[in-house]
């Protein structure tokens, strides 16, 4: 893990996969593998398999609220998919202490997009 953390400092991203791989066959139940791999992921484009690594760090460990943030972030900037998106942001918001200004108003916009676009389908 630590040898993975040190390449991505380097941006490293191929080679800290790598280094979050051999963990992962060491520990697989360790969520913030799967974190670490998608932030990788999606530094290399590789959209797809960052939604995978978060789903599985998600299965680990569902209330860990800064894999719902970039889950999040992840679902609606890259992927496009703002109902999903949204989902994230409130899990996220619900384990927060107290509530997050900035993602109170990106849930505000999502409703908002979400309901436009079921509108605008057949």
């Amino acid at each position: 893990m630590n040898a993975g953390k040190a390449l991505i400092k380097l941006s490293q991203y191929h080679e800290a996969l790598n280094a979050f791989t051999r963990s992962e066959n060491i520990n697989p139940e360790l969520a913030s593998i799967y974190i670490l791999k998608a932030f990788c992921y999606r530094q290399l484009g590789h959209f797809n398999k960052a939604q995978n690594a978060y789903e599985k760090a998600l299965k680990i460990q569902p209330n860990y609220a800064l894999t719902h943030y970039n889950y999040a972030i992840l679902l609606d900037l890259y992927l496009q998919k703002p109902a999903q998106a949204l989902q994230h942001f409130e899990d996220y918001q619900a384990l927060q202490n107290k509530p997050d200004k900035q993602v109170k108003r990106w849930i505000k916009e999502l409703n908002r997009r979400v309901i436009r676009e079921s509108s605008n389908r057949p």
